[in-house]
């Protein structure tokens, strides 16, 4: 009919637990080529840790649908007194930084209503769009993350220097105390101790 508007199905958000593994798989599938092509990270065992959570129906979060497709989703765990948002991700095929703030804000509403909850933490790779606005504007502090890249076919052999008089020997348990000493003091003062309280 001609001048009649095309009608779109309204965005359902879902509780992450009613939904299965097979609806979302494409929606997990594309995020995975994300973190290979522009990461050249294999990201293939944190999603079958994800999926394995989400068919024992124990992962929170939300899914949001359109005409029964998987847009976008949103998982976090929890942990003692602290909340961490485990990933935010939505498809291309949609309005990523709408769809982005939406999942998040339902998130965020969520963790927010859990008794005792002290501290929520986020490390998200913004392949759904920005997340910096959305973010901050619930009160988040942001730090810059660089992943770095080198290619070891190009690398050349580095000649003795000063690192030339280590020695490395075998693990033994009885490193573990001077190595978490090391560990702590490493982080010392570090930014890395403000992002996540476990460096502290």
């Amino acid at each position: 009919m001609a001048g009649a508007r095309q009608i779109r199905a309204p965005m359902n958000i879902i509780d992450l637990r009613q939904t299965t593994v097979r609806q979302i798989e494409p929606l997990l599938e594309e995020e995975a080529r994300h973190w290979r092509d522009e990461l050249h990270w294999d990201y293939r065992g944190a999603l079958e840790l994800i999926k394995r959570f989400m068919e024992a129906r124990a992962l929170a979060g939300c899914v949001a649908f359109e005409s029964g497709t998987a847009a976008g989703y949103s998982f976090y765990v929890l942990e003692e007194q602290k909340g961490l948002i485990g990933g935010l991700y939505v498809s291309c095929k949609f309005a990523q930084e709408a769809l982005g703030r939406r999942l998040l804000e339902e998130m965020l509403y969520s963790m927010r209503a859990i008794p005792h909850l002290m501290r929520i933490e986020a490390q998200l790779m913004p392949f759904s769009g920005p997340v910096d606005a959305p973010l901050l504007d619930h009160g988040f502090r942001l730090y810059t993350r660089q992943f770095m890249l080198l290619d070891l076919h190009r690398m050349v052999e580095s000649k003795a220097g000063a690192s030339g008089g280590l020695r490395l020997a075998r693990w033994n348990d009885r490193y573990f105390e001077p190595c978490a000493r090391l560990i702590y003091l490493a982080y010392a003062n570090h930014v890395d101790g403000e992002i996540n309280d476990q460096y502290r």
